[in-house]
């Protein structure tokens, strides 16, 4: 028996007994082509249910979803948003400091947006600064915008 903290789908495995043997069967080759139908049959059944209804924290939303739109979903991006005026740092290229950030995507995000699920989203290029180095000499630092922070 295995312990309590082991997932089920594990548990099941070890302790399944095998439905069919070689001999109700006969043929190695029919044994393989129905473990294999069965494997097809139970990923067609895992789809179906990832395909149900999840709960969020606030909200319901329907399954499956693609990569980026669940990463440019609003909790996802609020907590990006977050992170990029926690860590606050310097304008890029286009000038764009933390603080003006919130009211930049209050009237330009839904374009960014778009432009990030039809894939012609472009990075800003990036603002290069030289720090000077403790032991003599710079070393370049490379420095984003603030939009470009918050999409990374």
């Amino acid at each position: 028996m295995l312990p309590q903290t082991e997932g089920l789908n594990m548990r099941d495995r070890l302790e399944a007994k095998p439905s069919m043997t070689k001999r109700a069967v006969g043929k190695p080759d029919e044994i393989q082509a129905l473990t294999t139908e069965g494997r097809k049959q139970h990923l067609r059944e895992q789809v179906e249910e990832t395909a149900s209804v999840t709960a969020g924290e606030d909200y319901f939303h329907e399954e499956p979803k693609d990569l980026l739109s669940e990463v440019l979903d609003r909790p996802n991006m609020q907590k990006a948003y977050d992170r990029v005026m926690r860590n606050k740092g310097a304008p890029g290229v286009d000038g764009l400091t933390v603080g003006e950030l919130k009211a930049y995507l209050k009237a330009h995000w839904p374009e960014h947006k778009e432009a990030l699920l039809n894939g012609r989203y472009q990075p800003q290029p990036v603002r290069k600064v030289e720090i000077p180095k403790s032991g003599g000499g710079v070393r370049q630092l490379g420095i984003p915008t603030v939009l470009d922070r918050l999409i990374q």
